[in-house]
């Protein structure tokens, strides 16, 4: 069957290609002239997106966002300050004006900023979880918007992993990943970044399960390419998401300097048409070589959020098992000894949880 719909095809390219020199060659109607293009036009752009398909799922990898998909989302209201308004039930001078303060930073970068966001933050402080939330959600698109103007926005997203696959933890997974994400927001870029492989899609039978070895040294100079065609950036602005640059495993010397370094370098050399949120925890190496002005330490931040989420998976737990005296106690005592780290907050309620009903 499929070789009957490959002959098929090839059949109706080399009408189609027969058709179009004769629109050159013979003298018809204008009107003939004009359908006769439309049907031609039709039939270039169900072969482009067949080429493109092709080519995409060649770059794309298994589990390429297995790591952010896999990221709870935050709970309930937490997490929500950062992009809007918290009056929060709790509230403490001190910590509502970091938390504002904070919050008009990063939407200040968001719709009118330039360069490198740092979100840093302590081991399970949930800086992963933040980033979800703020790669995934609309108000993000809605003030980076702001910023791209009449350009097309485009966004992507990468969140190393250390106990993932090889291309979850290292700079062949991110090239691979953001050009997969930035040719999927932009196909018509895809016959001119990776101009070797459309031929071969032009060429390969008609089978939509066509894959191509496309080796990491081509991925890697084709997102360069994308990255310098300053051609590139007069219809578009890009917005990158790179959570855990702290589990970047590097290979033949290229250490989180090395990373930074590179990250860096793209945006210097796109003119302000490129930025990045990037997170990790608080190594040297990144609290040294990315600017204070333009980071929130998560750890500081999320007091309240911490308060909320213990006071909601304790609100039904019996009077009788768990006195309101107690419950309130432990909604402020649990957080406040976390010190910053959510994930540890987590595993207490769950622990008292189980042990009040087993």
């Amino acid at each position: 069957m499929v070789q009957q719909d490959s002959s098929k095809l090839e059949q109706l390219q080399t009408h189609m290609k027969q058709l179009q020199k004769g629109v050159e060659a013979q003298v018809i109607g204008e009107e003939a002239l004009k359908q006769l293009r439309l049907v031609l036009g039709i039939h270039d752009k169900a072969l482009s997106a067949i080429y493109q398909d092709r080519i995409l799922r060649s770059l794309q990898f298994e589990k390429i966002h297995l790591r952010d998909n896999g990221v709870q989302d935050p709970y309930e209201n937490t997490f929500k300050w950062i992009l809007e308004d918290d009056e929060g039930i709790m509230s403490h001078d001190f910590q509502e004006d970091r938390k504002r303060h904070s919050r008009d930073m990063f939407l200040t970068w968001l719709s009118s900023g330039s360069g490198i966001f740092h979100i840093s933050g302590k081991l399970g402080s949930g800086k992963s979880t933040l980033m979800r939330y703020l790669s995934t959600h609309s108000l993000t698109r809605i003030e980076i918007g702001k910023w791209a103007g009449d350009r097309t926005l485009v966004l992507a997203s990468f969140f190393f992993w250390k106990p993932g696959s090889e291309l979850q933890k290292s700079l062949q997974g991110l090239f691979r990943s953001l050009l997969y994400d930035v040719l999927t927001a932009c196909p018509d870029l895809i016959r001119d970044t990776l101009p070797e492989y459309w031929r071969l899609a032009e060429q390969a039978p008609w089978q939509i399960q066509t894959r191509f070895n496309i080796p990491s040294c081509t991925v890697n100079s084709a997102l360069q390419n994308v990255f310098s065609d300053v051609r590139l950036y007069r219809g578009h602005r890009f917005c990158f998401f790179i959570d855990g640059l702290d589990e970047y495993e590097g290979t033949d010397g290229q250490d989180p300097t090395h990373l930074v370094a590179l990250l860096k370098s793209w945006v210097k050399d796109s003119h302000g048409c490129l930025k990045l949120c990037v997170s990790s925890r608080e190594h040297n190496v990144f609290m040294n070589a990315l600017s204070k002005d333009q980071r929130l330490r998560l750890h500081e931040l999320t007091l309240f959020d911490m308060q909320e989420y213990v006071a909601g998976h304790l609100k039904d737990m019996p009077s009788d098992t768990l006195s309101e005296h107690l419950r309130n106690d432990l909604i402020t005592s649990i957080p406040e000894k976390a010190d910053g780290i959510f994930l540890w907050t987590i595993l207490v309620v769950r622990t008292i949880r189980r042990k009040i009903e087993d």
